[in-house]
């Protein structure tokens, strides 16, 4: 890892403001091409700037909780938060408009737009629903324990420390997890 990227995080969680910001800076293409990617054109500039926020709260939380031993690159943990929270904000500014949608005039779909965000909601739902089965019948008992703890952010030791077993026994699991699950995302690319 860069050490000015680790100097940044330490700071970071230290609660200096002006290292946020340099870290902001830093990754600011990352939340851009984020932010770009999952916006769409019915949405409205300030839509647009409220992922953007969410995005930098992203990022902080990413620097707050990113335990340095995982083996993971910041970079790729800050994307991979910042990708989910672009996916839950997204559900969610569907979920408002379906439901803003229905009460116009009691019809469900009074436009095509709705229509299409409801049905790529649907479709993102549903594939995450199978990204998840597939992940889990891959994956041991123990391994599914495990990955659903480290995906929230945990560290090995936390994990080990949650279900009483042993740090390195964790830390083996977390390999062949992510070796399982490059796997499976390869076959999905």
């Amino acid at each position: 890892m860069d050490n000015d990227v680790k100097a940044l995080i330490i700071a970071v969680k230290g609660g200096d403001q002006s290292a946020f910001e340099a870290l902001c800076d830093r990754y600011k293409p990352l939340i851009e091409a984020s932010v770009q990617k999952y916006s769409s054109d019915a949405m409205t500039a300030e839509d647009r700037e409220e992922m953007y926020q969410e995005a930098l709260f992203i990022l902080y939380s990413a620097a707050c909780s990113y335990a340095f031993e995982n083996g993971v690159e910041f970079g790729l943990y800050a994307k991979i938060c910042i990708e989910n929270s672009m996916l839950s904000f997204i559900r969610s500014y569907n979920r408002h408009n379906r439901i803003r949608a229905l009460s116009l005039d009691g019809e469900a779909f009074d436009s095509p737009a709705a229509h299409d965000d409801f049905l790529q909601s649907f479709i993102d739902e549903e594939q995450a629903a199978l990204l998840v089965t597939k992940i889990s019948s891959c994956l041991s008992k123990y391994e599914n324990t495990v990955w659903w703890i480290y995906a929230s952010g945990a560290s090995a030791k936390t994990i080990a420390e949650r279900l009483g077993a042993d740090e390195k026994s964790v830390s083996n699991a977390i390999y062949r997890i992510r070796k399982k699950l490059r796997g499976i995302l390869s076959d999905k690319l």
